[in-house]
């Protein structure tokens, strides 16, 4: 357990922050192909290519705050940067997952109940709405909540998200509902 407090070189971060950004351009590169096929090859528009769709949506947003890697860090805390990244981050990242469990519902729906693809199309709109406002909701919230005079969006080891100051806000905000 004493390695926990170990913290790392500037080397090891400054690897860690190339590693990051190179993964989130490879991510948006994947998600752009996604949104581009899906929008122009018609028979690709079926119920779960366009659940697989709105995750390349949530993705590109997401990878994009990671990309941009520590630069919103060093913008400074109360930076529009920095609170568009961490911003980014609350929504998008919490986003995904909703969206993945929506599609596996959908899987559920069709192998267990023998739904249509029809049926589905008919729910599928609501869910996605539902997962990108459930998590827009707090990521909302923390960037207009300012506890103790500072934003609540600062600096966060690699990126600008809720402040290392405030783990236990990112626990039970972010998390445990991925849980």
């Amino acid at each position: 357990m004493s390695g926990y407090n170990q913290t790392f070189s500037h080397d090891q971060y400054q690897a860690l922050d190339i590693a990051a950004r190179v993964s989130s351009c490879l991510s948006l590169s994947g998600s752009s192909f996604t949104i581009i096929s899906f929008l122009s090859y018609p028979p690709l528009q079926k119920p779960v290519n366009r659940l697989a769709f709105s995750i390349a949506i949530a993705n590109i947003f997401g990878c994009l705050a990671y990309s941009w890697g520590q630069y919103p860090i060093r913008a400074g805390r109360s930076s529009a940067w920095c609170q568009t990244q961490g911003f980014f981050i609350q929504w998008f990242v919490m986003t995904d997952p909703l969206l993945v469990m929506i599609m596996a519902f959908n899987v559920l729906l069709t192998v267990r109940t023998k739904r249509k693809a029809t049926e589905l199309k008919k729910i599928d709109l609501y869910a996605v709405l539902l997962a990108f406002v459930l998590p827009a909701i707090p990521a909302l919230v923390f960037l207009c909540w300012r506890p103790d005079g500072k934003t609540l969006y600062g600096p966060a080891t690699m990126w600008c998200w809720i402040g290392r100051e405030k783990d236990i806000l990112r626990l039970w905000s972010f998390y445990v509902p991925i849980w």
